[in-house]
């Protein structure tokens, strides 16, 4: 679907990157949606057991925090910049052209049902 999108919004309509970025956030959104659909329908026997409350008191426990925050700022930042990086050239593939930018848009969201994995998404 992100396939028609993309030539919809980036060459049909001529929207350059606004039109990339208009089709990536489709993209996400319908990504979205389609799992939760998924869980609350299909999958909610199975997955209940995993889901937790948004908040309870454990979750104000401050004694583990520095260790967590020791590993958790720096992959952070790490995975901020890379996406960064990968947001720099798509705007530089949309001044290359709508083709280029389709094909990086394309290889985005390659390397992000990519990403998936390793981040346990």
């Amino acid at each position: 679907m992100h396939i028609g999108w993309g030539y919809l919004f980036i060459i049909y309509l001529d929207w350059g990157v606004a039109g990339a970025s208009l089709a990536l956030n489709i993209t996400y959104i319908t990504n979205y949606m389609c799992q939760e659909l998924y869980i609350r329908t299909c999958g909610w026997s199975y997955f209940k057991k995993f889901m937790q409350p948004i908040f309870t008191w454990d979750s104000f426990n401050w004694a583990g925090c520095k260790e967590f925050l020791k590993l958790g700022v720096p992959g952070t930042v790490m995975q901020c910049a890379e996406w960064w990086v990968f947001e720099l050239l798509a705007i530089f593939a949309g001044m290359l052209g709508k083709h280029q930018l389709a094909a990086q848009v394309a290889i985005i969201n390659i390397i992000g049902f990519i990403f998936m994995v390793p981040l346990g998404v």
